[in-house]
């Protein structure tokens, strides 16, 4: 069975060499023209920034301030990082002896992470062009803004180009974080709140990053359930694992565990926000983390066509809910100057890519992880090209 991009997918959970074999084959700028989305709903799916700039007019009082506050990173004890990050060990029985690194090339790699990253006065920034981090914390608590950025991309609005691209960030990257030892790239949010993701992705991709979103797990849901739920297309060999999350979500919930598990398959299959929650976190069907970070992707654009067909009460019920959840470091005169720009966002086309792009890395067994090497000049160069489509010799 293939994907979309041809990459071959089976109905076993990765470990080791399969995830090793990502399929290396070309993986070209997809674009989708919008013609009839709400204005910025690229960023729905953590935000619903586009409900901001729909409802904002109407609800430019203490509602907007509530979504707008910025990311307060509370430190985390010890013991609570090391919970975090010891989810992300696995054993060397799950691997193929090929896949784990050796002490000598931990350090060569350790070494190459800490030299290779941009500094600031290196960030590159064109004027016209919004590049955003959006943020999604691998939470399961209601209102916590402690856990991992399992779900990273950014999302960028090009004037210039008329364009906005989504680029996914693999979770497994393996990066230099400022002021820590390397490590995934999405353990820089447990180290230091969104300042320091952004940070992050500042050093290893090169651009500058001029705002970020965050949104836990449960404003995820509350975003998709306030629109009635969405529709995507759901192969069957991945209902194992996606009710295994709804199962998780139900038991931190207190709900019976069979609670919303899904059963229907197929195209345009109906979910609610729990079922959408487990399909995109889904990593042990198909390519791995490959496969997710595109999955998230189809979740954007199934929230996008819900969105616009969702009427005023139901966007500012969205906003409502969703608040306890999100942070972003927009502030309300900024949000309510691009709903002034809403008319021209709608011409735009949308570009989908993620990083690192086939070819450009390797995976293997590090540091009792599973992490991405990825060539860092290379991928730069791919991000400047998506995003300005320009090269960057």
């Amino acid at each position: 069975m293939k994907d979309e991009n041809n990459i071959e997918v089976s109905e076993t959970k990765k470990t080791g060499a399969d995830r090793t074999a990502s399929a290396q084959s070309t993986n070209p700028l997809k674009k989708y023209r919008k013609q009839h989305i709400i204005a910025f709903s690229v960023l729905s799916v953590f935000l619903t920034l586009a409900v901001l700039i729909s409802s904002a007019i109407a609800y430019a009082g203490g509602l907007l301030g509530k979504i707008t506050q910025k990311d307060s990173y509370v430190s985390m004890s010890d013991a609570e990082i090391q919970e975090l990050l010891s989810e992300e060990l696995i054993s060397e029985s799950d691997v193929s002896a090929s896949d784990i690194m050796t002490t000598e090339e931990q350090e060569a790699l350790d070494k190459y992470v800490s030299e290779v990253f941009v500094t600031e006065e290196g960030l590159y920034k064109q004027d016209g062009v919004t590049n955003i981090l959006l943020l999604g914390i691998d939470t399961r608590s209601d209102g916590s803004m402690k856990g991992r950025s399992d779900v990273m991309m950014i999302v960028s609005i090009n004037e210039n180009l008329e364009q906005i691209s989504i680029v996914s960030i693999m979770r497994d990257s393996y990066v230099n974080i400022p002021g820590c030892a390397p490590n995934k790239i999405n353990a820089a949010y447990v180290f230091g709140g969104a300042d320091l993701a952004v940070k992050t992705v500042e050093r290893a991709f090169g651009v500058d990053i001029d705002k970020y979103v965050v949104v836990n797990f449960y404003g995820f849901m509350d975003i998709i359930n306030a629109l009635g739920g969405i529709e995507l297309d759901i192969e069957q060999g991945e209902l194992k694992q996606l009710n295994y999350y709804v199962e998780e979500i139900n038991k931190k919930q207190g709900l019976p565990h069979d609670y919303e598990k899904l059963y229907n398959y197929g195209k345009n299959t109906h979910v609610t926000g729990k079922q959408a929650m487990g399909y995109v976190r889904n990593r042990y069907y198909g390519n791995g983390d490959y496969m997710r970070t595109q999955r998230q992707r189809n979740v954007i654009m199934s929230v996008i066509k819900k969105l616009d067909s969702a009427g005023v009460s139901q966007l500012i019920n969205v906003v409502e809910i969703t608040a306890d959840n999100t942070r972003t470091d927009y502030t309300s005169s900024e949000i309510l100057s691009m709903a002034s720009k809403a008319s021209e966002y709608l011409k735009y086309d949308i570009v989908q890519d993620r990083l690192p792009r086939d070819g450009t890395f390797t995976g293997g067994m590090g540091h009792g992880m599973w992490i991405i090497q990825m060539n860092f000049e290379k991928n730069r160069e791919i991000l400047r090209e998506i995003i300005y489509g320009e090269s960057a010799a």
